[in-house]
């Protein structure tokens, strides 16, 4: 039997996933799976700024600054002065990014319940394992 073409499989994978999770997350959130990326990272790490962020969810500092020009638009987010630099900006979820990421957690459950769906806990661990592996390996790239 031929081995699986890897590569090609996760490259599908990856955008079969970010589609439907856009498209769920647009419908019921009204965010993007890239603003939920913004909004986790926020919520675990409030006061971030934008050039920690963009290195945190490995997208380029022009991206990221047109991300959190269009949460902050939606008042998602806001910017405070940094304290230790009256150029930068620190970044944190207003009450309304709040209840959308609370909405957005639960969408981003039931999307991974539906991955998980027809595998076992050990089958999981080994997709999970192969997954960090391939994340490892496009770093050292």
């Amino acid at each position: 039997m031929a081995k699986p073409r890897i590569y090609a499989l996760l490259q599908r994978a990856s955008q079969a996933t970010k589609r439907k999770a856009d498209q769920e997350l647009l419908q019921s959130v009204g965010i993007t799976a890239a603003q939920l990326g913004v909004l986790f990272c926020l919520d675990g790490n409030p006061g971030q700024q934008q050039q920690e962020l963009a290195r945190t969810l490995d997208v380029a500092k022009s991206a990221i600054t047109s991300m959190i020009t269009r949460l902050e638009a939606e008042a998602l987010v806001r910017r405070e002065p940094a304290p230790d630099d009256a150029r930068a900006f620190q970044l944190f979820l207003t009450p309304e990014g709040q209840s959308r990421l609370a909405a957005a957690k639960l969408v981003h459950r039931r999307l991974n319940a539906e991955l998980y769906a027809g595998f076992s806990d050990t089958d999981l661990a080994l997709v999970a394992r192969f997954l960090r592996q391939a994340s490892l390996t496009g770093e050292r790239s």
